[in-house]
């Protein structure tokens, strides 16, 4: 997560409220939920990890010092706009099971949100780095957007477009607070 908030600033929200552990260097990490940790890139970055095999000093290790991952995360984070509320990036690398986005194993994902008092602006992309893969989300995602939007003010709603640049997809655009009150209000809880 990076923003233009302080890592004191979010000290200060957690205050006594979440368990926290001091490393042997004197960094403090956050307990997130029942399972992870939260640690500090720099000043404005912070790093959260749920799984629950990662303990507090490795995960400060590899934050501090790791080289594969955090680095690729980082050269991320670095190609996302620096005014952002919240972001995500997510290294392929890893090979996670995405199947449920219909996205293949090694894809990367990354994005931002940012809320405004209209609503939220926002910019997902996922790159399976494969070209036939992106051409396949276009294809899936786009006729469910345009008919989200389709007979809509844009002005009233907002608009989110569906949009590939070589093998990386992205949703991005507007809606305002009116269109994020019917889209939650029609996913089943």
């Amino acid at each position: 997560m990076r923003g233009r908030w302080r890592r004191s600033d979010v000290e200060a929200c957690f205050g006594d409220t979440v368990k926290t552990h001091v490393t042997s260097d004197g960094a403090k990490l956050f307990r997130v939920g029942d399972d992870g940790w939260l640690d500090f890139l720099d000043d404005h970055t912070a790093y959260v990890t749920l799984n629950t095999k990662v303990e507090p000093e490795s995960l400060h290790k590899l934050v501090k010092r790791g080289h594969a991952p955090i680095t690729r995360i980082k050269q991320i984070y670095g190609a996302l706009p620096a005014a952002r509320s919240i972001s995500v990036a997510l290294d392929g690398a890893a090979n996670d099971d995405l199947a449920f986005m219909s996205l293949p194993r090694g894809s990367d994902l990354y994005g931002w949100v940012r809320v405004e008092q209209a609503g939220v602006v926002l910019d997902l992309a996922a790159d399976p780095h494969n070209e036939a893969a992106a051409k396949a989300a276009v294809a899936r995602v786009r006729p469910q957007m345009d008919n989200l939007f389709a007979n809509t003010n844009p002005d009233a709603v907002g608009k989110l477009e569906v949009a590939r640049q070589n093998t990386v997809v992205h949703l991005r655009g507007n809606m305002t607070a009116f269109m994020i009150g019917i889209v939650t209000a029609t996913i089943p809880m």
